[in-house]
């Protein structure tokens, strides 16, 4: 009986002084066997992350003043790293692409690390576009007019276009059909039809930064631009108002 109780006791202190390395342990330090192992977590402050911006990274779940060793690498266009010290950084990337983001935090002869990826996107800067549409020719049974231009945007990488065309003035159904080409390349083609209400008609079009890319997906345009042509066809048409509302996205 005194054996029994004996190894209860010993059993006992041998759970409380577990409890108690548990509890005492910096975070995000676990000991086995004698072991430190670190599982860091790295987080930043912003999931909408544009190029030329500057977002806060930070690795949490390891002891204050821990040695941390950030990397950062342009897996997108692979275009090299670069490494920053400190379990909170302040890094700012320059060009839109994916970035892996490791980092390896060392307390001691052990380490952890951990790792992810984020998206950076161009910013949202708009670009120019000058364009009008001529006048109403008669084409059969129905009104049609063209009008073409050149989309110029401040980067080299590629867009994302929202066209908004509007006419006032127009009984029926109106169609547009909307080319964007580079250098006699058609790279996107739309075409929208809507019946007039109340006397006004609205054709949109939204042509992807992937669309516009084509075959180019690593030399982008520069500032050579991209050109425009569009096509209205329309029976109630020609005594109408055209107006453009354009939107470009780097």
């Amino acid at each position: 009986m005194m054996r029994t109780k004996l190894i209860l006791i010993i059993l006992s202190v041998a759970v409380l002084v577990l409890a108690a390395l548990f509890f005492v342990s910096p975070p995000g330090l676990i000991k086995s066997g004698g072991e430190k192992k670190l599982f860091p977590r790295i987080s930043w402050d912003d999931d909408d992350v544009r190029a030329g911006e500057s977002v806060n990274f930070t690795l949490s779940g390891v002891p204050e003043g821990s040695n941390v060793t950030w990397t950062f690498t342009d897996i997108s266009w692979n275009s090299g790293n670069f490494t920053m010290y400190g379990i909170r950084v302040n890094a700012e990337f320059v060009f839109s692409a994916v970035y892996r983001v490791e980092a390896v935090v060392r307390e001691g002869e052990k380490e952890g690390r951990d790792s992810a990826e984020v998206s950076v996107k161009n910013p949202d800067e708009k670009g120019t576009f000058d364009m009008s549409i001529g006048t109403w020719e008669r084409v059969g049974g129905v009104y049609q007019a063209e009008g073409s231009g050149v989309l110029l945007g401040p980067s080299i990488t590629y867009p994302e276009i929202y066209l908004v065309i509007s006419l006032q003035r127009v009984t029926g159904v109106v169609t547009g059909n909307v080319t964007i080409s580079h250098q006699n390349e058609v790279l996107y083609t739309g075409e929208s039809s809507e019946a007039a209400v109340r006397g006004s008609v609205e054709l949109r079009f939204h042509a992807t930064p992937e669309e516009l890319a084509g075959d180019r997906a690593e030399e982008g345009y520069g500032q050579e631009g991209l050109d425009m042509n569009i096509i209205l066809t329309g029976a109630g048409v020609a005594d109408s108002v055209v107006s453009i509302y354009i939107e470009l996205y780097y």
